[in-house]
């Protein structure tokens, strides 16, 4: 019912907010989607739906964690959050490294 309210546009943060409180895949989410959200987890859901949408909070910060690079990291409004771009181009320069077979190859990060 939640996905089908009008009311929230923002049906890719409302999905992700839904599998995080209920513990779901995208697939159950959609198959198992009749069943009653305990009030206390409906809160959850629509509280953070809110901060989303009228306080412009990161997804992240909200459910507080993200996963990078096969890892899940916590976050807060103290961390930065890992962007998609960062993690391909780490993916990028780790083939990059494995195909020229580098064996004593020397990374330096500068900026962070």
């Amino acid at each position: 019912q939640l996905l089908a309210d009008s009311k929230y546009s923002e049906k890719y943060v409302l999905q992700k907010l839904i599998m995080e409180y209920l513990h779901c895949t995208r697939e159950q989410m959609w198959t198992e989607g009749e069943k009653e959200i305990a009030d206390e987890i409906l809160n959850k859901i629509t509280s953070g739906y809110k901060s989303y949408v009228e306080d412009k909070k990161p997804l992240e910060y909200i459910v507080g964690h993200v996963s990078f690079f096969g890892n899940d990291f916590i976050v807060n409004e103290n961390t930065l959050v890992p962007r998609p771009e960062t993690e391909y181009m780490v993916q990028a320069i780790t083939e990059h490294i494995q195909s020229a077979s580098l064996n004593e190859a020397v990374l330096m990060d500068i900026g962070t």
